[in-house]
């Protein structure tokens, strides 16, 4: 009651109903107070001891469900292949071509050899600091394509894939009925939306060897990563609308390798001569872009659409660079394709460029 009040609280025990009551008086009201409540009494010992015991137990239970879950989702993506067709790889095998794929600079049928000079073979592909650095079987920091698809082991760039998985990121594999599936045992499937992409595997000589962290512009990398992770990509060529050969260019010595992983292309697969080599996208980082490569590489890839960062509409004579684009046209085409829903054909070129852009008749469009 606070002080200066004019109220008066006089108690006395009373009962109603067997319960206990006190009146009280204020402000000559007679108030009468809620019965009094039992005590709440304490859990007991034993549900004490059993609550304990719980908590104690959950978070090991909810462990176990947990590494069960990741084990039959592993099983689940395990690749259906009884016998190799590389016996006894150290590498990765591609088994749709039956080719083992070697660590950085080792050589052989079967991968076992390793390198003679482990510093010129680190240097060669980018690999020059800090000096003596192990590139072959070291993480070393460099990221690999999609992160192997934790279907294998990351090795500065090159991926170790598990048993029955290939590929630069390991996302390939034979299905039941032989055919190469993408991420089996995932919910992968090819957008709806065209165009889809098949992505030559190339030996890894040409692609992930060379050290992607060297690379000041590292356009092919992120764009073979995107394919996959936008559903662009397909593991039949035969269902894709174009063909993306992933070797990063970048000043004019590389058209060499170009011209040799073209001759493996054309020697392992149908599509580049299928198309005359149309159809096949090729990164060029190089500021001249397509003009970098020699005369004869530009030949060779005449029907091919160039990736570039800029380029040139004309030849520049003050530098001997040489032009990198060609018709506007042929731009159209490529855009065209990358936002259409049906395979693009390329639309008419005038007559002086046509007879430039396409070293054979392209295929008649529907």
């Amino acid at each position: 009651m606070r002080a200066g009040a004019h109220a008066w609280m006089a108690g006395r025990p009373c009962t109603q109903d067997g319960q206990q009551c006190t009146q009280l008086h204020q402000n000559g009201r007679k108030w009468k107070a809620a019965p009094r409540r039992q005590k709440q009494t304490q859990p007991t010992l034993l549900l004490y001891l059993f609550h304990m015991i719980l908590l104690m137990l959950l978070p090991p239970l909810l462990l176990l469900l947990l590494l069960a879950g990741r084990k039959g989702c592993h099983a689940a993506q395990q690749a259906t292949v009884s016998v190799s067709r590389c016996a006894g790889c150290a590498g990765t095998c591609n088994e749709e071509l039956g080719r083992c794929d070697c660590i950085r600079g080792y050589r052989g049928a079967t991968c076992r050899t390793p390198p003679e000079d482990l510093s010129t073979v680190c240097a060669s592909y980018g690999f020059r600091e800090p000096a003596g650095v192990n590139c072959t079987e070291q993480p070393l920091g460099v990221p690999c394509l999609n992160g192997c698809n934790k279907r294998g082991r990351c090795l500065a760039g090159f991926c170790l894939c598990e048993p029955g998985f290939y590929g630069a990121d390991c996302a390939l594999s034979l299905a039941a009925d032989g055919r190469p599936v993408l991420l089996a045992g995932s919910s992968y499937a090819p957008r709806a939306r065209r165009p889809h992409v098949y992505v030559y595997e190339l030996p890894p000589r040409y692609t992930t060897w060379h050290n992607a962290l060297a690379a000041d512009r590292p356009l092919t990398f992120a764009l073979t990563q995107r394919l996959l992770g936008s559903g662009a990509r397909v593991a039949d060529g035969d269902t894709a609308d174009v063909y993306f050969v992933p070797i990063n260019m970048r000043g004019p010595s590389d058209g060499v390798k170009l011209k040799r992983a073209i001759r493996y292309v054309r020697a392992t697969w149908p599509w580049w001569d299928r198309y005359h080599g149309g159809r096949h996208v090729l990164v060029h980082v190089g500021d001249p872009g397509r003009g970098d490569v020699t005369g004869d590489v530009r030949q060779l890839t005449e029907n091919c659409t160039y990736l570039h960062h800029w380029g040139l509409h004309q030849d520049y004579k003050f530098s001997g660079w040489k032009a990198a684009h060609r018709c506007a046209p042929a731009a159209a085409s490529l855009l065209r394709l990358l936002g259409s829903s049906q395979p693009a054909c390329p639309p008419a070129c005038p007559p002086a460029c046509r007879a430039t852009h396409f070293r054979a008749p392209p295929p008649a469009c529907p």
